[in-house]
């Protein structure tokens, strides 16, 4: 695979790609295989993972620049990243709670931390 999963029990899926300066950015969902729809442990997060090649993948979910807020309509789960460049810009669209049904948003991303 492309993106080796971070355990086991890991799903992954949604990837959105953009290059920025050279390199491949990858933002993703990612779930454990249980307990993931009512905002438990396993629940959606979105992951992060960086290319030079756009085949040979590395993980860093750190740097997704994303977690779940202390309350609202993205506190349990954030899902189906998608992530869009308006000028020097860099705008992540994302699902919240019960895979949107809460609502759904968007974060600027630091486009510096990417170049």
């Amino acid at each position: 695979p492309l993106l080796v999963p971070a355990s086991e029990h890991e799903v992954t899926g949604r990837p959105t790609v953009q290059r920025i300066g050279g390199v491949y950015h990858m933002w993703f969902s990612k779930r454990d295989v249980i307990d993931f729809r009512g905002g438990g442990a396993g629940a959606y997060r979105i992951g992060y993972a960086w290319s030079r090649d756009g085949e040979q993948w590395t993980r860093a979910d750190e740097l997704a620049g994303m977690d779940v807020s202390a309350e609202g309509w993205d506190s349990e789960m954030q899902a189906y990243p998608y992530l869009i460049r308006v000028g020097a810009k860099l705008y992540l669209f994302y699902n919240g709670n019960a895979f949107g049904k809460d609502g759904f948003g968007y974060a600027e991303a630091q486009a510096a931390l990417y170049e």
